[in-house]
């Protein structure tokens, strides 16, 4: 398992983990666990062994494009999704 930090104040909660969360699934097909502690985000990824390399790539790949939009990330943190 790895923890990846998120931008400051993305998710700052346990709802504001799950907004992330689903906008992401919706929007890449990837499920991730996003985490809230302490006021800070993270995704939570986890290893299993059908999982290679490429599947890591391609995840980070497919959120990209979330994480450079502006306008989602803003409606993630109003609570607009």
């Amino acid at each position: 398992m790895r923890l990846v930090a998120l931008p400051d104040g993305l998710v700052t909660d346990t709802a504001g983990a799950l907004r992330l969360g689903a906008q992401l699934a919706a929007t890449t097909g990837v499920e991730v666990a996003p985490q809230s502690w302490r006021g800070l985000g993270f995704l939570r990824l986890s290893a299993h062994l059908y999982n290679t390399p490429d599947d890591y790539t391609d995840a980070a790949a497919r959120f990209a494009p979330v994480f450079a939009d502006s306008e989602v990330l803003a409606a993630i943190i109003r609570a607009d999704l």
